[in-house]
């Protein structure tokens, strides 16, 4: 009975990752249940364990209460907490918004903004600690506005998210009306809540997810926003894996940014997300170079993921009746900074994303 127990209150945990929970800490609920599993059915396998350290075990009736309403307290604490961190993350990321409109409006808007008839396209461009890249990517996001074509209305925001180097310093010399900053970092996913309420406030059509490091081909955006008006997707994903498709100029090259654990954590969520059903079971979920239309930013900016947003998004965009798509990009190498998921980090990641997506899809089902 105490396993059957266990079992459910386990599932039931699991439900929340991604909820009432933040997925930020499923490793330790993972790592944690493991071990409480075996105490619970293998409580002999504790025995050595035990005797080592000098404690007399009690009986697995009292362990396992003294454990449950342990764990409800945990679990309660746990949820408040993430309440007020997103709170604390909107607050954040409204207040940088309603800033970066009202900059704008100071000063005259550049003739990129009015001259263009067409859907309004706000791109945002999460900056954490990329001094060195900012310049470059800075100067093609200007020639991309002076130089696009008839039938496109862009504009672009950087989001200086609490970065401790001279991001914000570059900011303001290079693109002064440009930019907005949080004062503490808040992740990719306060970003998008930034640029997702700048867009609702300015009324803008689409906005485009694309990284400041310089790894996104700030090129392709106009290709992205055409492709995505045609194929009516409101949620339109850059991918380095998806086949090229008709009449691409894309070149046949090496994807310089995808390793093999970056592919590897790939394959293990898109089988996750195969969880929602085939399609949306899309063949890169990592990528951060995207497209939203006004449906999509409604539906995420009232359930945006905590941290790293982007396989959930795919999944909520879908939930929400909303349509995906992707298109193949070839990603540019990274020529400075380092990777936010190098190293052991990606396993965290991966481990993190799954659970919020399994937490995500048992409460769908219940």
């Amino acid at each position: 009975m105490l396993i059957v127990v266990f079992l459910l209150l386990t599932v039931l945990i699991f439900m929340q990752f991604g909820g009432r929970l933040a997925a930020s800490q499923a490793l330790l609920w993972w790592t944690t249940f493991f071990f409480l599993g075996i105490a619970t059915a293998f409580p002999e396998y504790l025995r050595p364990l035990a005797t080592l350290v000098g404690v007399e075990l009690v009986s697995n009736l009292v362990l396992g209460g003294m454990i449950m309403l342990l764990v409800f307290q945990i679990i309660e604490q746990s949820a408040r907490s993430t309440v007020t961190q997103r709170q604390l993350r909107s607050a954040i990321a409204n207040a940088a918004a309603h800033r970066f409109v009202e900059r704008r409006l100071t000063r005259s808007m550049p003739d990129s903004d009015t001259r263009k008839p067409g859907p309004g396209t706000l791109v945002v461009l999460p900056c954490f600690n990329e001094a060195e890249a900012l310049p470059g990517v800075i100067s093609q996001m200007k020639d991309l506005c002076d130089k696009v074509a008839d039938g496109f209305r862009i504009d672009y925001c950087f989001v200086n998210d609490g970065s401790t180097d001279k991001t914000a310093k570059i900011l303001q010399e290079l693109c002064p009306s440009n930019y907005a900053s949080h004062s503490v970092n808040i992740g990719v996913a306060g970003v998008l809540l930034t640029g997702f309420e700048i867009a609702r406030t300015c009324d803008f059509d689409f906005v485009i997810q694309c990284d400041g490091d310089g790894q996104h081909p700030i090129y392709k955006i106009p290709d992205l926003i055409r492709h995505a008006s045609k194929t009516g997707a409101d949620l339109l994903i850059g991918s380095r894996h998806a086949p090229p498709h008709d009449n691409s100029s894309d070149p046949v090259a090496k994807d310089h940014s995808s390793t093999p654990a970056r592919f590897l954590g790939a394959q293990v969520l898109k089988m996750t997300m195969a969880l929602f059903g085939n399609d949306t079971a899309v063949s890169d979920p990592t990528s951060g170079f995207r497209v939203f239309s006004a449906k999509a930013i409604t539906a995420l900016q009232n359930n945006m993921p905590d941290e790293y947003p982007e396989p959930e998004a795919v999944v909520l965009t879908k939930l929400a009746g909303l349509k995906v798509g992707e298109v193949r990009v070839v990603m540019l190498p990274r020529t400075t900074g380092v990777s936010s998921l190098a190293g052991l980090k990606s396993v965290a990641y991966m481990i993190k994303v799954a659970s919020a997506l399994l937490g995500l899809r048992l409460r769908s089902l219940f």
